[in-house]
């Protein structure tokens, strides 16, 4: 799935990024590598996509978040004591 298609207010892994240099190296230096968890907030009418990524909120345009492959973060179980997002970084 993309992060263009990824459900909002769910969490997702970062598995890879088909786009090409420079805007691959951009979302690099951006924190948006693999293995990074995100949460998907929220998707503009013009179909930007905005998330969370360590702490930080970003937005990417559509044609760059359908570039952007995720999977499901299942690792975290919703019914745990602990607040959720505090191991990850990611802010409720």
């Amino acid at each position: 799935m993309t992060l263009k298609d990824a459900r909002k207010g769910e969490k997702y892994i970062i598995e890879k990024s088909l786009l090409k240099q420079p805007a691959k190296q951009r979302l690099e230096a951006m924190g948006l590598i693999e293995g990074t968890k995100v949460r998907k907030i929220n998707q503009a009418l013009d179909g930007s996509v905005i998330f969370m990524v360590r702490g930080t909120r970003l937005a990417v345009g559509k044609e760059l978040a359908e570039f952007i492959i995720v999977h499901e973060d299942n690792s975290i179980n919703t019914n745990h004591s602990k607040k959720r997002g505090k191991e990850d970084g990611i802010k409720q």
